[in-house]
């Protein structure tokens, strides 16, 4: 029920008390789907501060780790990319330099998506929405 939940917001967000809310709860539920829902009369609006909207806006930790675990798996890789042709090239024969095309493409994909997420840093905090 609608007026349930917008009863248990009110309730979450500090507008209303507990004996408030179980109040108007029982006459929401009373009313029920055809009665007149006037439970919520009265009820507060929203105050958002400006802080509490600059703590709203979602963190982007979440994607700078996993920037950071894609870059540690990139090293990893060119790591053992590099050791399998160096063995290769001082064992037999001097061999055409295949790693690049593992480490090039791959690098640059993340170079990109690194600066893409600095100049999104950098907005934000200019914005003065970045915590």
């Amino acid at each position: 029920m609608r007026a349930l939940s917008l009863l248990q917001t009110a309730v979450s967000d500090g507008r209303l008390d507990l004996s408030e809310f179980d109040r108007r709860s029982a006459i929401a539920v009373e009313a029920g789907l055809d009665g007149p829902l006037r439970a919520l009369e009265g009820v507060p609006p929203a105050q958002v501060t400006r802080s509490q909207r600059r703590n709203s806006v979602p963190s982007r930790s979440g994607y700078v780790t996993a920037l950071r675990i894609e870059w540690s798996a990139w090293i990893g890789v060119s790591l053992i990319n590099l050791t399998t042709w160096l063995i290769i090239a001082l064992t037999v024969t001097p061999v055409y330099f295949w790693p690049v095309w593992v480490i090039g493409p791959w690098g640059m994909v993340l170079g990109v998506r690194e600066v893409v997420e600095f100049v999104r840093r950098k907005r934000s905090w200019c914005q003065g929405s970045i915590r």
